[in-house]
Order: structure tokens, then C-alpha cells, then sequence
């Protein structure tokens, strides 16, 4: 809410508002595919797929942030 007031008030852009405050993700939480359905049922509407982590010819694994 106070960032929404700053840039409402502020009459800030948002990608002012991205570049000077840190409204990132947040919380990552990294599950398999098939746990996906239940962490978003118990963690609500606020749950976003962001990304996957894909096989690759490098090492180790690679996350893809779609």
C-alpha cells in the first residue's frame, strides 16, 4: 500500500517506481512440477508460476524466468 501511495501521490511512472524501490518478486519457492497445484492452494491467489528449471548442455541446472 505505501508504495501504491508514493506513485499515486508522486505521480511517479512505474518504471521509476521499479528502478528506485525494491518491488521484486519476493519469496521464491522452487517445487516440482507435480507439487505446483497444492503449494498454490495453500498459499493462495498470491502464488505465480515465474519461471522453470530446464535441462541445458552446460553445467548444472538453468532457470528459465518466463
Amino acid at each position: 500500500p505505501i508504495f501504491e501511495l508514493i506513485r499515486r501521490l508522486g505521480e511517479v511512472p512505474d518504471d521509476d517506481m521499479f528502478r528506485t524501490f525494491n518491488m521484486g518478486v519476493g519469496m521464491v519457492i522452487v517445487v516440482a512440477p507435480d507439487a505446483v497445484a497444492a503449494v498454490r492452494q495453500v498459499l493462495g491467489a498470491d502464488a505465480y508460476i515465474i519461471g522453470r528449471v530446464v535441462p541445458w548442455s552446460g553445467a548444472g541446472p538453468r532457470v528459465i524466468i518466463a
